[in-house]
């Protein structure tokens, strides 16, 4: 599959002077972050001025780039916005599912302001997810068809754009996800470290209740136990995959397995991203319902069980096509 620099995106951005990437930054999260450091990486080549509007400070961004935050309300959002993007003429959404029924509709307020005031639009290394309310669905088509430029980093959500695109079809192409060059490059490091825990990265599913098991954690954690007993281990170590919005889901999942006596279990305040890299890389095997916790556990070679609480899950792994990475859905808690 081809990097996220295709060779249109390359043509765009080297008539480009200024840009400002906006998505889910700032959060500490695992896969975004992942993904912010890559296409940031990659932009270096380009004689371009890089800005980013975040929810919080990224203390690991390179100096080049000026970080903007997001104000608390939405007139300080607005504000945030006009003064980040002033001299961009292209705002780039980076990354990630920023389309679906229960989180993201991709920034549809600013970008549709941006487009109001006579800026490109453009959306790199995302995908689509549950869609099926009529507002989402229409607020989607918008900005696939004002984009001047779409990747995806899945087929199926490539070929949804592509039968909703009304024309420029060429405008739109499949790439690999925004993190994947970036976690091949930790391949090798470490592999040969002592390997005896099991780390669950497990995802707050407060908004996916209709589809999931929501935030039924007691299942998780019999599920953990039997893992850890499955492959005789020796610790279960907990990580929020988002140090923001997993953290509740964390502690919690860390006083129900204290009630195992035979469990040794930690928790691991982990925020910055290569500290959860870390973690990774020295666990045997992987709980996780956070699918760039896949995408690092398929580098990094380690037994994966990963939870199908969204169709990325299932586009990822069918392609993927890796014996160490294995899905799992609600039937699995019925016998936990």
């Amino acid at each position: 599959m081809r990097k996220i620099i295709t060779d249109r995106l390359d043509t765009i951005l080297k008539q480009t002077k200024e840009v400002t990437l906006i998505g889910y930054y700032g959060r500490n999260n695992f896969g975004d972050d992942l993904m912010l450091k890559n296409i940031t990486d990659t932009f270096q080549q380009y004689n371009l001025k890089v800005n980013v509007i975040a929810f919080g400070e990224i203390p690991w961004l390179d100096n080049s780039v000026n970080v903007h935050q997001w104000g608390e309300n939405k007139l300080e959002k607005f504000k945030t916005f006009q003064k980040a993007t002033k001299k961009s003429s292209l705002i780039i959404f980076g990354g990630g599912t920023c389309f679906t029924d229960e989180d993201g509709d991709g920034f549809f307020k600013f970008m549709s302001f941006a487009k109001l005031i006579r800026k490109k639009i453009a959306y790199i290394g995302i995908g689509i997810g549950n869609l099926k309310r009529t507002s989402r669905m229409l607020k989607t088509k918008f900005l696939i068809n004002s984009s001047e430029y779409l990747s995806f980093r899945d087929r199926h959500s490539y070929d949804l754009a592509k039968s909703w695109k009304k024309n420029n079809l060429d405008k739109i192409e499949l790439v690999e996800d925004p993190a994947d060059s970036l976690l091949a490059s930790y391949t090798g490091l470490n592999q040969e470290s002592a390997a005896t825990g099991l780390v669950v990265a497990w995802r707050n599913l407060e908004r996916y209740t209709q589809t999931t098991i929501g935030n039924d954690l007691k299942k998780v954690a019999q599920l953990s136990v039997r893992l850890f007993e499955k492959y005789n281990l020796k610790t279960i170590t907990i990580i929020d995959t988002d140090s923001y919005f997993d953290k509740k889901v964390g502690q919690d999942l860390l006083s129900l397995l204290k009630s195992y006596k035979d469990v040794q279990v930690n928790y691991m305040e982990s925020k910055l991203y290569e500290e959860k890299l870390k973690v990774l890389q020295k666990s045997q095997v992987i709980l996780t319902s956070r699918l760039h916790v896949a995408v690092a556990a398929k580098h990094f070679k380690r037994k994966c069980y990963v939870y199908n609480y969204s169709p990325k899950i299932e586009y990822y792994v069918n392609n993927a096509n890796n014996e160490k990475i294995e899905i799992f859905s609600n039937s699995v808690f019925a016998d936990a």
